[in-house]
């Protein structure tokens, strides 16, 4: 797939198959976001955790839930990771020692956008979950189990899988109003 057609091609899935994504497409997946663009070439600085257990997938659900509940009254049950059968959640070191002030956010970004259009060269959808990361970070004990070395703060995670429903049509469009000097 061309580059801006895999751009145009990438958007946000919120219902998935419950397929799993084969093990040498996540491996490129990862790879992809493991190259991405690095301020200060701090690949180090950065972790990345990839759920596949259902068992974790669903402590993950359930913590979101209690935080939602808090956060949105009313609004603590459901799947809010979509039947996603991949999650892979985004962490820093510690991000307020960052170097440069919000370097780890820039970083991140850089790998989770790398992460989305691979996923969408092959495929596979893709959403950013902001609200995964600070359920991980309040929670010791799943961020230990999750593999996430103590000194890593979790930023967010993204969730891969097959899409459940067709992609609606999308061309490249200028959607952000843009200055020019």
């Amino acid at each position: 797939m061309e580059t801006m057609k895999t751009i145009v091609t990438r958007r946000s899935v919120r219902s998935y198959k419950t397929e799993q994504i084969p093990e040498e497409a996540l491996n490129e997946i990862l790879a992809a976001g493991s190259i991405a663009a690095m301020g200060m070439k701090a690949y180090d600085r950065l972790h990345m955790a990839v759920i596949q257990s259902e068992e974790a997938l669903g402590k993950l659900n359930e913590g979101i839930g209690r935080l939602m509940a808090k956060v949105m009254p009313g609004r603590g049950n459901g799947n809010f990771l979509m039947g996603a059968p991949t999650v892979v959640i985004v962490s820093a070191l510690d991000p307020d020692k960052c170097p440069m002030k919000g370097m780890h956010y820039i970083n991140s970004g850089c790998v989770a956008e790398n992460i989305m259009l691979a996923a969408a060269d092959k495929g596979i959808g893709s959403v950013v979950l902001g609200i995964a990361g600070d359920v991980v970070k309040n929670d010791s004990g799943l961020k230990k189990e999750l593999g996430i070395p103590e000194e890593f703060t979790p930023l967010f995670a993204i969730a891969l899988g097959y899409r459940a429903d067709e992609a609606p049509e999308k061309t490249l469009e200028q959607r952000i109003t843009v200055s020019r000097v």
